[in-house]
């Protein structure tokens, strides 16, 4: 199967991220996040109603089409991929996330963003019955 790696703000041409982010590094994070999405989907039933994925990147692996009646969150730190995941997944909740340091004032944003997000879903509760991590084999 052949896959898209020249991802938007990502392009392979004019890859300025060096070997972080170079065709191998992109086939690793795809190959991990598989390996990760097995389990996803051996324990789909079980997950819950409010669904967390950290790092989701171009390839989400929790989706509204293969998890309809949920409330899907993602925290990401990449804004390309933000716009990208608001565009395609209308029902989603895209979350900037500084993936690199969570704490402080940017843990305090995250909260405060993440619980917005709730509300648009008319939760009582500001929980995740499920919390997926998925493209950050790569580092």
């Amino acid at each position: 199967m052949e896959k898209d790696f020249n991802w938007p703000g990502w392009e392979l041409e004019k890859n300025t991220y060096g070997k972080d982010f170079d065709l191998k590094a992109r086939e690793r994070m795809i190959e991990g996040s598989q390996m990760v999405s097995s389990l996803v989907n051996k324990y789909k039933e079980k997950l819950g109603k409010n669904i967390l994925e950290i790092g989701p990147f171009f390839n989400p692996l929790i989706t509204p089409e293969k998890f309809p009646e949920k409330n899907i969150f993602y925290w990401e730190n990449d804004n390309h991929v933000l716009k990208w995941i608001a565009k395609k997944y209308k029902n989603s909740m895209p979350i900037y996330c500084d993936l690199n340091k969570i704490e402080g004032n940017s843990l305090l944003k995250l909260k405060l963003e993440t619980q917005k997000e709730f509300k648009r879903f008319e939760e009582k509760e500001e929980k995740f019955d499920s919390v997926v991590i998925s493209h950050v084999f790569n580092y």
